[in-house]
């Protein structure tokens, strides 16, 4: 991996001032000059709730208010403003105007399949995980008991079987 390269100072004069402007050569990474985000809050930018009463929900940013607030829709509930502290950005983006009609929301929705890659993906598959986890009732936990103990035990046998076979050589 190069080292960075120690700034070069250069004089530049201005009338009576004398600045030291810092020019650096050309052995910095060139991946310090692209923005380190991929994500950005944007109109069209699928978010996902994860804190209150739609803690899991997804929506899609309609409008931008300020630094800290967004309009947010999805095709099943009315536009509200949540602050961005209440959401998390996904990779998936939807081509929409701003304050998108819910027709045209759901067309793009459905086009992109923006829902779907996110389901598709290890982030909506681990909420899909914890959600069915959630809703498991007694015995659905107990069946699970029993069948991570019968995989257990199956584990234990082959491995004493190995260390077995290892010590008698």
């Amino acid at each position: 991996m190069p080292r960075l390269c120690k700034p070069k100072p250069t004089l530049t004069l201005y009338g009576n001032l004398v600045q030291i402007v810092q020019k650096h050569s050309s052995c910095l990474f060139p991946a310090y000059s692209t923005m380190p985000f991929k994500r950005h809050i944007e109109i069209g930018r699928v978010v996902l709730a994860n804190y209150g009463e739609d803690y899991g929900k997804l929506y899609v940013i309609s409008d931008i208010l300020d630094q800290n607030r967004v309009l947010v829709d999805s095709p099943e509930m009315t536009r509200k403003v949540e602050s961005l502290r209440r959401l998390s950005l996904t990779d998936q983006k939807v081509e929409i105007p701003r304050l998108a009609s819910k027709k045209v929301l759901s067309a793009k929705l459905t086009e992109s399949g923006a829902i779907a890659k996110f389901q598709a993906s290890s982030w909506g598959k681990k909420l899909a995980k914890q959600t069915a986890k959630a809703s498991m009732n007694d015995f659905d936990r107990f069946k699970a008991t029993v069948t991570k103990m019968k995989k257990t035990r199956a584990v234990r046998k082959v491995v004493n079987q190995l260390k077995k076979g290892s010590q008698k050589k």
